[in-house]
């Protein structure tokens, strides 16, 4: 008999922010409640989980995976198995194996439709691929200290200082590109900085907008928005449940503006403008 059965819905694309917030911080609980004995049967997928990071093979944990794997900006998301295979080491450390190895059934909690989730969502989420690893090992902090430093020493000192990068998206139809930033010590008070297609990054943006983060439904999708000098409205949605990133424009109630816009780390465009 396996030693886990959590039974949950499978192939759910869960809102991350909504339960551990990796990328921006914005953490809130989650209701959840101890596996029962008649939840906990045949729950090979769990084992299947614990054995790859007990025997800490790399292989076998990457095909349990449910991609992208987010990760903080301005790390990269995992966004294989390929990548997870070569990102092993740095999130699954000490700390993670023994905590998952010495696991047991009533350590896992169930979350609804969001699936299962060990010692209160502290570790990796599952449905019944992991699809959140909301944990960062020492080394991975580490990293993304420095590549923090590394985003903040692209800018000029008046544009870094008391800001954090949050997050970076382009608009492939115009190539602009939207640097979020959000100000240190406040998980809602945001800029915007736009450079258009013919600027160089590494310079004062064409626009720089300051705004509010708000966190919507239950889906917990992340709304920055900000107003324009003409007097209209942008807005930035990120949903994690559609791995989608959107720009509304609303002027006089009325929508102008629509479309979607793609993931970017501001580190690789800054690097081809050097």
């Amino acid at each position: 008999m396996s030693r886990f059965k959590i039974s949950c819905r499978t192939g759910v694309l869960i809102v991350l922010a909504l339960i551990v917030g990796t990328s921006c911080n914005h953490r809130s609980k989650v209701n959840t409640e101890s596996a029962t004995y008649e939840d906990v049967e045949e729950m090979a997928w769990v084992d299947n989980i614990v054995r790859a990071i007990a025997d800490r093979d790399s292989t076998a944990f990457a095909t349990l995976c449910h991609y992208p794997i987010y990760r903080t900006y301005p790390l990269h998301d995992i966004v294989d198995s390929t990548e997870m295979v070569r990102y092993f080491t740095t999130i699954v450390d000490d700390s993670l194996r023994n905590a998952i190895t010495a696991s047991t059934p009533e350590d896992w909690e169930l979350a609804g439709w969001r699936g299962a989730t060990v010692y209160s969502g502290e570790y990796l989420w599952c449905d019944p691929a992991v699809y959140a690893i909301p944990y960062q090992s020492a080394r991975e902090k580490t990293l993304l200290d420095s590549l923090v430093r590394a985003d903040l020493a692209t800018l000029p000192d008046s544009l870094a200082s008391g800001w954090r990068p949050e997050d970076c998206m382009m608009d492939s139809l115009s190539g602009t590109i939207y640097r979020i930033d959000m100000r240190d010590w406040d998980d809602f008070e945001c800029r915007a900085m736009v450079y258009k297609s013919n600027e160089k990054l590494l310079g004062v943006p064409d626009q720089i907008l300051y705004g509010k983060l708000e966190i919507q439904g239950t889906m917990a999708t992340q709304v920055y928005t900000f107003d324009l000098p003409d007097g209209a409205e942008m807005s930035i949605l990120f949903s994690w449940y559609e791995d989608s990133r959107m720009l509304y424009i609303e002027k006089e109630g009325k929508e102008v503006v629509s479309r979607p816009l793609k993931k970017a780390y501001w580190l690789d465009w800054a690097e081809q403008d050097k």
